[in-house]
């Protein structure tokens, strides 16, 4: 239903005229038909969300959290792996999603000043 709303939202019509469409296209006006269906085709818009995962140093748990944000369609990964065996990246980088590696062994950073 959220994506329905969205879509009516955009073409500037009822929530039933975009239900309509799909299952009843031929009792939509041309003109609103055209409108909605180009707002169907515009991608989602989407917002600024850092989502944070402690794997506890479990390979597994890492793997798990990994695979979840793979299905939420993150735009990108920052991650600094439990090992160096983060065979889980490798569906990020196929669909070209950004994957950072923070190296955990350059800590502790300094900052002194000159």
């Amino acid at each position: 239903m959220g994506r329905t709303r969205e879509v009516a939202r955009r073409a500037g019509v009822f929530v039933m005229t975009v239900t309509n469409l799909l299952n009843h296209p031929d009792v939509v006006a041309d003109a609103t038909r055209l409108r909605v269906l180009a707002a169907i085709e515009e991608p989602d818009e989407v917002g600024s969300v850092a989502s944070l995962h402690n794997s506890r140093e479990s390979v597994d748990r890492e793997g798990r959290q990994l695979g979840h944000l793979l299905e939420q369609r993150v735009q990108g990964v920052l991650i600094t792996p439990v090992d160096e065996r983060v065979t889980d990246l490798a569906p990020f980088v196929a669909r070209g999603i950004p994957v950072v590696l923070v190296d955990p062994s350059a800590l502790p950073l300094r900052t002194e000043a000159t």
